[in-house]
């Protein structure tokens, strides 16, 4: 018995051992735990994932929020989230794509610019910069038209709160020369605002009208549209006066915002924008001709000759704020014999009083603390010519109450003046908005007066 037992142990070992060289070897590895170099299909080892990461960053320093906050990447696989630790650092594996990256929320009294930031495999690591708000005019009467927009004195980034049907108006005068922007910076990824811009001009008289809607320029998405709207500004257009005077055409420029949102329960609606100076003005080759005076002028003989009056009254006052060259008085024309414009009676042939214009001093399209067209802040830089040194000259000839002879010159000056400054323009001019009308070769009169 024991001799078959042997037999057969002998034959199952035999075929136990075929084809294993003479010799089996126990495995290091568990079979349930498989070679580390290999991964098996749809399972992605952590340890060697990539590390998605953003790092806060304020005034160059890392930020450290005292709140939760979240980076959120977003991409084609949804909507990825990660909590940021008490350094500012915020860690994600498991991604693999291309992402646009934001953050669930910031502190009060800052804020990021939401649409600039992306992640992908080879770039998964970036910084965030966290920016402070500027602060607003919070005035009840602040913003609220275009007589009383919110002065914003300095670069940087504001929020403002809209209402349902709501415009804020604000208005920026850069203190140095150069090339400004502003855009809106409303997160297309949400997609819940849509915010608008619109441009205003005004005149040296404070009148102001719409010029321009901007919709657009900046990131965008199927409904939100951040604007973005640019202006340069010449040194010469730099007013070295306090800025809160107001709007005048020519050192900062009038813009009003408001927001359209998918749903009305949204409002109000906190909007950030951001007013940034982009480059420096570059001069181009002088397109303004300059203009020397060559009168002729009311001089001292002169004004004796022709004394002023006591009351100064406007030609238009005659003719129901119509801007016409044919007057009660006389038709006004130039007298070949002193140079300067008069009354002229068609009957007799004879010239009459003499026609003013009122340049030292206010005009009723003109408010400039009564200094008339010497007011710095009034444009004299128009239709290709440059006017400084010709008013500075003719003030110097005028009266007590800031007249002088209308000549050949002078009425050009004005009528050029009155052009710019959209005095009237095919019925939506400044003057046209209060009443006045005037045909295209008469627009010169909105300044000229006369002694009663």
């Amino acid at each position: 018995m024991k001799k078959f037992l042997v037999i057969i142990l002998s034959i199952l070992i035999a075929i136990f051992c075929a084809g294993c060289d003479g010799f089996f070897t126990v495995p290091d590895e568990s079979p349930d735990d498989p070679d580390p170099g290999i991964t098996k299909p749809g399972v992605t080892d952590k340890d060697d994932a990539i590390v998605y990461k953003v790092t806060l960053i304020y005034n160059n320093e890392p930020f450290r929020p005292m709140e939760d906050m979240y980076a959120q990447w977003t991409g084609d696989d949804g909507v990825h989230n990660a909590k940021f630790n008490v350094f500012g650092i915020a860690e994600i594996k498991g991604l693999d794509g291309d992402y646009k990256v934001t953050l669930s929320n910031v502190p009060a009294g800052y804020t990021y610019d939401p649409n600039n930031h992306y992640a992908d495999n080879d770039h998964p690591e970036l910084m965030l910069e966290i920016l402070k708000l500027n602060t607003l005019n919070s005035s009840a009467s602040a913003g609220r038209d275009t007589d009383h927009p919110i002065i914003v004195k300095q670069l940087g980034t504001y929020r403002a709160k809209f209402s349902k049907n709501q415009t804020i108006y604000f208005w920026y005068s850069p203190l140095a020369a150069g090339n400004y922007s502003v855009e809106s910076w409303v997160d297309v990824v949400a997609n819940e605002v849509n915010p608008h811009l619109d441009k205003y001009i005004s005149n040296s008289g404070g009148y102001v009208a719409f010029d321009e809607g901007v919709d657009g320029g900046g990131s965008y998405s199927s409904f939100s549209k951040n604007f973005r709207m640019e202006i340069s500004i010449s040194a010469d257009q730099i007013v070295a006066t306090d800025p809160t005077l107001g709007p005048m055409q020519g050192n900062g420029w009038l813009f009003g915002i408001y927001i359209d949102v998918v749903n009305d329960f949204l409002f109000p609606y906190d909007v950030d924008f951001t007013i940034k100076f982009e480059s420096e003005y570059i001069e181009t080759e002088p397109v303004y001709e300059l203009v020397e005076p060559k009168g002729p002028f009311a001089t001292d003989e002169w004004w004796a000759e022709n004394p002023s009056g006591s009351t100064l009254q406007y030609v238009f006052e005659d003719t129901g704020k119509i801007l016409t060259s044919s007057h009660p008085l006389g038709e006004i024309k130039l007298n070949p014999a002193d140079g300067f414009y008069h009354f002229y009676n068609v009957q007799t042939q004879e010239y009459g009083k003499v026609v003013y214009a009122m340049i030292a001093n206010d005009n009723p399209f003109l408010e400039a603390e009564g200094m008339g067209f010497t007011f710095p802040q009034i444009p004299l830089r128009f239709a290709g010519k440059s006017y400084f040194e010709f008013i500075a000259t003719y003030a110097g000839y005028c009266d007590v109450k800031g007249v002088h002879p209308v000549n050949e010159e002078l009425k050009e000056f004005l009528q050029d003046y009155a052009a710019s400054q959209f005095l009237f323009d095919d019925g939506e001019g400044w003057a046209e908005n209060l009443g006045y009308n005037s045909g295209e070769d008469n627009m010169w009169l909105f300044a000229c007066c006369y002694y009663r």
